[in-house]
């Protein structure tokens, strides 16, 4: 475990959620728990953005359906949860309810520990902190934003209570490195906007879809200038998750800035809801109205598309998933068979524990509650 401490929580507190959980049942918890990111997202802009409800929930929609977004939501893993519970952390604090907002300290640690793209929430809510006790100098407010900073703390502690390589929570696989900014520039660049494919993004679609989407975000990033003391989260945001993906080693990809996708979406939306506010209520031309309507939906055209046909593509073997840890099927089972066949003969596994890689293998055996197996395993892999 590195930079995913709240993460294994999660899967581990659905595992016991499911009466009988499958080997897959993590694709469904995952499902479910990105079900919450439109309607977080949606919230955010109201109330943080103040964007039109219509334009809202037009930008959640599509944020969640875009390529970048979508390709993460099944797969049974860290990424793209960390933006489930940033958002959480954002919404918790715009909440006029004190104890509510307190609830975004922990949210914001778990954040943080969930994946090291949740690192780049903490900026927006050190920012927002700084905001309030800006807006509301008094001692109370000292006393809330102590408080919160405080459960943010203790919750980003907890990990280091047995993890001793407390660092190795938050850098994860990663490491920073200066010589390789311009790379990662094209990489990021090339994987938003003309075409996906990196470590676990199977996609081969941009991040963002299509050109008509990324010139909404285009117009939206120039627009909110104009409204800059209401929009400078977005700006902040954007130019912390570009400035970390540039300066990240190790095996970069789309996976590693999520965040940014979202982002750039709301600025697309900041645009949408100045469309759409003057298409609707500052003029009564049936053609603008019109053409307000069909951006809309060209904006959700091709990312539908794209998801059917991604997924027609996994169905028929197009695109084969690689193989993520060293595990050897039993010949003419399936995975699932093997996982089943060493629960009843786990003496196979210690006779051909090279065969696996233990430390995942092991995990879903103990899964299947497997008291006894690591009694057969030689000394060094226990």
């Amino acid at each position: 475990m590195a930079s995913n401490f709240s993460s294994h929580v999660f899967y581990f507190a659905a595992s016991r959620f499911f009466s009988a959980p499958s080997l897959f049942y993590g694709r469904l918890a995952k499902a479910i728990a990105m079900a919450f990111l439109a309607p977080l997202i949606c919230f955010y802009a109201i109330n943080r953005l103040q964007l039109s409800r219509a334009a809202s929930a037009i930008t959640a929609l599509m944020a969640v359906l875009l390529p970048g977004v979508v390709a993460f939501s099944w797969i049974a893993t860290e990424y793209t949860l960390d933006l489930v519970f940033g958002f959480t952390a954002l919404v918790l604090f715009l909440s006029p309810n004190i104890i509510v907002k307190v609830l975004s300290g922990p949210a914001l640690g778990l954040t943080a520990l969930s994946y090291g793209e949740g690192l780049l929430f903490i900026p927006l809510m050190v920012a927002e902190y700084l905001l309030f006790l800006w807006k509301q100098p008094s001692p109370r407010a000292f006393s809330l934003i102590g408080t919160c900073v405080g459960f943010a703390a203790a919750t980003l502690a907890i990990p280091g209570i047995w993890w001793r390589n407390s660092p190795m929570l938050f850098l994860g696989g990663g490491r920073i490195e200066f010589d390789i900014i311009g790379k990662n520039f094209r990489q990021l660049f090339q994987e938003l906007s003309i075409q996906g494919g990196s470590y676990y993004y199977f996609s081969k679609y941009p991040a963002l879809s299509c050109t008509t989407i990324i010139a909404l975000c285009s117009i939206g990033f120039l627009l909110s200038i104009r409204q800059f003391n209401i929009r400078w989260p977005l700006y902040l945001g954007f130019f912390t998750a570009l400035g970390m993906y540039c300066v990240s080693g190790g095996a970069i990809g789309i996976r590693r800035n999520v965040f940014i996708v979202i982002i750039a979406v709301l600025f697309a939306g900041c645009f949408l809801d100045a469309w759409l506010r003057w298409a609707f209520f500052q003029t009564r031309n049936m053609g603008i109205r019109l053409a307000a309507i069909v951006l809309v939906l060209l904006c959700f055209e091709l990312p539908v598309k794209q998801y059917l046909l991604l997924r027609k593509s996994y169905e028929s073997g197009e695109i084969r998933l690689p193989i993520d840890f060293k595990f050897e099927r039993i010949p003419g089972m399936t995975m699932v068979q093997t996982i089943d066949f060493l629960k009843d003969h786990p003496d196979v596994l210690s006779k051909s524990a090279q065969a696996y890689e233990l430390d995942r293998t092991l995990s879903i055996l103990y899964f299947k509650d497997i008291s006894k197996l690591t009694l057969l395993l030689p000394k060094e892999f226990r």
